[in-house]
């Protein structure tokens, strides 16, 4: 019974320092990336505050629109509802 628990320990130590490799990797590759993304940025900015003025302005549209529609669903619930309350009296 001892040397089976042995044996699954070393499986168990074995996993763990192979995952450890992996992590080591993915952190250099972590590195190289943000570089890259920084020069990426810098000249891109200006551009980027120019969509999102663009997309605000959308956007509102959109929230009157929704405003229009809430009140003629509204108007829908309504509506139906009168001549069934005649039938019944």
């Amino acid at each position: 019974m001892k040397r089976r628990k042995k044996e699954k320990k070393r499986k168990k130590n074995k996993k763990k320092k192979k995952k450890k490799k992996k992590k080591k990797k993915n952190k250099k590759k972590k590195k190289k990336k943000k570089k890259k993304k920084k020069k990426k940025k810098k000249k891109k900015k200006k551009k980027k505050k120019n969509k999102k003025k663009k997309k605000k302005k959308k956007k509102k549209k959109k929230k009157k629109n929704r405003k229009k529609k809430r009140k003629l669903r509204r108007r829908k619930r309504c509506l139906p509802a009168e001549p069934q309350s005649r039938f019944l009296f």
